[in-house]
């Protein structure tokens, strides 16, 4: 289960958590490596497959700075 929105603002409210970028970047990386699991990786790191996803996309545009892909 997806426990990243458990922290709540005065009013009872959910707030979204900012993952770092080196974060992102590192779990990015990770998902490129030969046999690695999207799912797996993102359940590991208690987020949704989706964002992990989503960070490839940016990744790949060249959001985290230049992408180092394994050859």
């Amino acid at each position: 289960m997806d426990n990243t929105l458990r922290a709540r603002t005065a009013d009872g409210a959910y707030k979204r958590p900012n993952f770092r970028t080196d974060f992102k970047r590192q779990l990015v990386e990770e998902s490129f490596e030969p046999g690695a699991s999207v799912a797996l990786i993102a359940r590991q790191n208690d987020i949704n497959a989706n964002l992990l996803f989503k960070w490839r996309r940016q990744y790949l545009e060249g959001a985290y700075g230049l992408p180092t892909l394994p050859e």
